[in-house]
């Protein structure tokens, strides 16, 4: 492992002699708003912004690792630790757990009953790992649109289990972490748990098939504006910002500059209501054709009256189709424009791009 100067804490985080990235926490340590369990893990970043992926898009984790220690029980026996996971903007997608040696992993909206199930990890013949204190494993973390899969190497054996990734998940945003996130608090047990990775990377290319979006898409941007699990108002400056929204019914402003809005479970509404042109062409991020809005500002597209899109002004496909149309989507590229004449000679112009492929409609957009 490389490049942990200035991130390393002797107690919590640091280079073990090994050369190895180690992770530790003890029972009685410090813990986050929702979790009652302390934790030392690392969290999935796009450059210097926090990442931010939908299951269309896909992403793929692989590390190698082993438990150091983990927290004892009052009854004597070891503690459970998760050292890796897909975490959405509420719940996650996968929690991988060690647990007495062996090796399973929790989906908090399992694909068939969407409730929060536990997959044991088997190997062909139906034999679950026996993965001890202080040896070397490996595991993968595979997400797609339709399915999660967790691999785990141990032992010159391969385990797995998969899911069918529910619909639920479609509309949130994720990130990969990975470390040490005990299941053990002080009421329950005594002691710490600690991982040492040997491996540690991810990648969003291996699903590129499937991506809508790829990161090479995505525009620089400079601000990061975030909202919580309530409904928030949040607004862009003049220039290149990504805003998310998190959770709750939120509506998002990009205002100027070509930003990254980035939407998530709720009813969200992304406004337009600056002059468009190629410096402000936005991105929107899991737009859901269920639950969000497009909200076109008439001052801007003045071509459009207020109130619902008339089925008659949209139109799917590379350009206008009559002299009607007047908000058209490009469904293989995502690309959005607004035509102030349609079929006409007057030069469409982008204004968003959103994911290829969604099946939207007029009902979508709300002019105001």
């Amino acid at each position: 492992m490389k490049n942990l100067n200035g991130y390393a804490d002797p107690e919590y985080f640091y280079m073990g002699s090994d050369g190895a990235m180690v992770f530790k926490a003890p029972v009685q340590g410090a813990t986050t708003t929702g979790s009652r369990y302390a934790r030392s893990e690392l969290r999935e970043m796009s450059g210097s912004e926090r990442a931010a992926w939908t299951v269309m898009q896909g992403g793929f984790m692989k590390a190698t690792l082993k438990i150091d220690q983990a927290p004892s029980l009052f009854n004597g026996t070891k503690g459970r630790v998760v050292v890796g996971q897909v975490h959405g903007q509420d719940d996650e997608l996968v929690r991988l757990y060690w647990e007495k040696g062996t090796l399973y992993f929790v989906n908090d909206i399992a694909g068939a009953t969407g409730q929060e199930t536990k997959f044991a990890l088997t190997s062909k013949i139906g034999s679950k790992p026996n993965v001890t204190l202080n040896e070397r494993f490996t595991y993968t973390i595979d997400v797609t649109a339709d399915r999660v899969k967790v691999t785990v190497l141990a032992d010159g054996q391969t385990y797995m289990a998969s899911d069918k990734v529910n619909q639920a998940w479609r509309a949130d945003a994720f990130y990969f972490k990975a470390g040490t996130y005990l299941g053990v608090n002080e009421t329950q047990g005594t002691g710490y748990g600690q991982t040492s990775f040997y491996e540690l990377k991810f990648s969003h290319t291996s699903n590129a098939s499937q991506a809508l979006l790829k990161n090479a898409a995505l525009p620089s941007t400079s601000k990061t504006y975030a909202g919580t699990s309530k409904a928030d108002k949040l607004t862009g400056s003049s220039g290149n910002d990504r805003i998310e929204g998190k959770g709750g019914n939120d509506m998002i402003w990009g205002k100027s500059g070509n930003d990254i809005l980035v939407g998530s479970s709720g009813r969200d509404a992304f406004t337009f209501d600056t002059k468009l042109g190629t410096n402000n062409v936005d991105v929107i991020l899991n737009f859901s054709t269920k639950d969000d809005t497009i909200r076109l500002n008439d001052t801007v597209f003045k071509k459009l009256k207020s109130g619902r899109l008339p089925p008659e002004s949209f139109s799917i496909g590379s350009k206008a189709s009559d002299a009607q149309d007047r908000i058209v989507y490009n469904n293989k590229t995502g690309n959005l424009f607004y035509d102030p004449d349609g079929s006409g000679p007057t030069r469409a112009i982008q204004f968003a791009k959103i994911d290829k492929n969604l099946k939207l409609t007029a009902a979508d957009f709300l002019v105001i």
